[in-house]
């Protein structure tokens, strides 16, 4: 019998349930430790279980540059709850089906649209081919485990 494939959202319920949670949190993530080597841990162990996208799936980032923090905390807990998985502060990946990308978008441009600001998100949609080459300076985030997770279990 072959288990249902989770999706993001499921996946983050699921590492929580194994301990994140109990740590102190990032603000507004919810999900990953404070420190560095812990987050890279979580976010390693959270690419390496997604799998091959489907036809109608892609891959995205949601950047943003909010000056409210009312509005900034709104969005990111938005997109998180979206099954987006933050990388930076204001910057997160995301496979999403094309209408959930559409429902996104359409979202934040009305948020944005709410109050005057000079506030700016960008989705920037993302082949795998695309993926593959991203180059990561510092804490690396290995997005090759994205796209093409190992197959191997070490216990």
């Amino acid at each position: 019998m072959k288990s249902e494939e989770k999706n993001l959202f499921d996946r983050i319920k699921t590492m929580k349930k194994a301990g994140l949670a109990g740590k102190q949190l990032i603000p507004g993530a919810n999900l990953f430790p404070c420190d560095a080597k812990n987050h890279l841990k979580a976010v390693l162990h959270f690419l390496q279980n997604i799998k091959q996208i489907k036809i109608d799936e892609m891959y995205c980032f949601i950047m943003y540059d909010i000056e409210s923090n009312r509005v900034r905390n709104y969005i990111s807990k938005y997109l998180i709850r979206k099954g987006c998985m933050r990388v930076q502060k204001s910057v997160f990946v995301a496979c999403l089906k094309k209408e959930n990308y559409q429902k996104i978008y359409t979202t934040l441009k009305e948020v944005s649209e709410i109050y005057e600001n000079d506030d700016s998100i960008l989705i920037l949609p993302i082949s795998e081919d695309h993926l593959n080459g991203l180059k990561v300076i510092g804490q690396n985030i290995d997005f090759e485990l994205m796209i093409n997770p190992p197959n191997t279990l070490i216990i």
